[in-house]
């Protein structure tokens, strides 16, 4: 008798994650396949969805993507506008079938972008991580340069400065055209920062690296080294910021909630 309990509960969680979900796409972004890793359950049946974005907005407000779903599309009844408006995560109306056919979060009437500008979108999180490390290390290497007198500590904060503005150009251009190709519910605002303080963030990391190079040219730098040593340090907290608005487009805004 005292091992017939766990093994029920063994056998029904076997069964619960052995369970196929009832829907092939995801209800959330409707052109999307359903990812095995990412489930959830409602109404005793289980949901597939294809990250876990979109198992944060489905939980959230399940009613609002219901009409996605092939076994409840009869039945789920259509949320109120009052209660759309009070879940900042998922926000104020559903996706229109329109725009859920291609899973782009445009208004209605706007032409998809191109297939090659959403291809390369997607090669944004790979490019952008240089510009965020090589900031960050022009940064720290432009404070000790300046705090030890060091030589090669300020070169090597103009080496990774002009790395992070080169860098910067691509990033920022891959990440014009995945905002373009990549839908975010309820994150427009968060899209809209992310998008316009990360094109100011190159534009500060190509004026910065100016300014090392103009240093570098000088006889004499005191008058230089503040500038590039306060520059770098302002450009690694900006270009922060903008990798941080970013994580919450992919992870959502409750990521790092205790």
């Amino acid at each position: 008798m005292s091992f017939s309990r766990p093994l029920l509960l063994l056998a029904l969680i076997a069964i619960g994650v052995a369970a196929e979900p009832i829907n092939r796409m995801c209800p959330v972004l409707a052109d999307e396949p359903v990812d095995p890793d990412f489930q959830t359950i409602w109404n005793g049946q289980v949901i597939g969805l294809c990250c876990a974005r979109c198992v944060r907005q489905f939980t959230a407000n399940p009613q609002l993507y219901a009409a996605n779903l092939p076994a409840a599309a009869a039945t789920a009844p259509a949320p109120s506008q009052a209660e759309a408006e009070t879940n900042p995560l998922v926000g104020p109306r559903p996706i229109p079938p329109a725009r859920a056919a291609n899973g782009l979060d445009h208004e209605p009437g706007s032409p998809p972008p191109p297939r090659l500008i959403a291809w390369l979108g997607r090669f944004h999180p790979v490019v952008v991580h240089f510009p965020i490390a090589l900031s960050i290390l022009a940064a720290l290497a432009a404070v000790l340069g300046r705090l030890r007198a060091s030589e090669p500590f300020r070169h090597t904060a103009r080496i990774a400065m002009h790395g992070a503005a080169i860098t910067a150009v691509p990033a920022i251009l891959l990440g014009w055209f995945a905002a373009a190709a990549t839908p975010h519910p309820g994150l427009d605002a968060v899209l809209a920062w992310h998008r316009w303080l990360g094109t100011a963030a190159g534009a500060g990391l190509i004026a910065v690296a100016v300014c090392t190079e103009l240093a570098h040219r000088q006889v004499d730098r005191s008058r230089w080294t503040w500038l590039v040593v306060i520059g770098s340090v302002h450009m690694a907290l900006v270009v922060g910021m903008v990798g941080h608005l970013g994580g919450i487009l992919v992870f959502g805004p409750d990521h790092f909630a205790w």
